[in-house]
């Protein structure tokens, strides 16, 4: 009888492991593809507020970077997310912080009276930082496909102070 307890205690408990699991592979796979996407679409606003600041809006009046913002905030609440899901990794909350950046003085710097030429240095070194914010991202979206491997993949990215 206290052979068949156990056997049943050790098939229980390894059903509810291997279901855990694979919920929290489901779980972190569909983090990785929100996170991808929030991270696309951030980077496509950057590179569309610098278009439309180095050639103009249509109606001739400055481009709002509200639509810039919103993105950001979407892209740093997957941050947050990932953050929640995995409270021992310190990459979220960096790449959240490195998001944020992207403040106020996106729209500064873009006075209309300088030369195209002059504003093209601006907008390159703010597609720059999107751009390396989203492979950061990616690193990150990875991590949540592959959590075993975290550790080696954020030590190249993001040192190894980071942890996984």
């Amino acid at each position: 009888m206290a052979t068949s307890l156990f056997s049943a205690l050790v098939g229980a408990w390894l059903a509810w492991f291997s279901a855990n699991r694979r919920e929290d592979r489901t779980r972190g796979k569909a983090q990785a593809v929100s996170l991808r996407t929030a991270a696309s679409e951030f980077v496509a606003a950057v590179r569309e507020y610098c278009d439309v600041q180095l050639k103009g809006s249509t109606d001739g009046t400055p481009p709002s970077a509200a639509a810039l913002w919103r993105k950001r905030d979407l892209l740093a609440n997957q941050f947050a997310v990932t953050a929640l899901l995995w409270p021992d990794w310190t990459a979220p909350k960096l790449l959240r912080d490195e998001t944020m950046a992207f403040g106020d003085d996106v729209a500064s710097g873009w006075q209309f009276d300088r030369d195209r030429t002059e504003l093209r240095p601006r907008a390159a070194a703010l597609n720059a930082a999107a751009a390396k914010l989203d492979g950061r991202a990616e690193v990150l979206a990875r991590a949540l496909e592959r959590p075993a491997d975290a550790g080696k993949l954020f030590a190249p990215e993001f040192g190894e102070g980071a942890r996984a």
